[in-house]
């Protein structure tokens, strides 16, 4: 029910052209979702399951609707992108 991930209050839960200085940010600085899940809005935009999209929002980004929960991009695999990355996940060990 959050506008961006993690909450309402972009500051909070993300790195953005207003807050970073212009440079990506090491992981997990900023409020976690509720699932525990760190920098699912802002640092770096992330490829997505799927043709095609990627998510999330950047650094070097000032258009807040980026950062939103409902916001995708498209782009190719192959392009190169200095706010783009890569996240791997795990679930947690028992």
């Amino acid at each position: 029910g959050y506008l961006y991930s993690g909450g309402n209050d972009l500051s909070a839960v993300a790195w953005t052209s207003s807050n970073s200085g212009g440079d990506r940010k090491k992981g997990g600085t900023k409020a976690a979702n509720e699932l525990g899940i760190y920098d699912m809005s802002g640092n770096m935009w992330e490829w997505c399951w799927g043709a095609c999209r990627f998510r999330g929002g950047g650094f070097a980004d000032s258009d807040t609707d980026y950062f939103t929960v409902r916001r995708r991009n498209w782009g190719w695999p192959g392009s190169d992108r200095s706010g783009l990355g890569f996240r791997l996940a795990r679930s947690s060990v028992p």
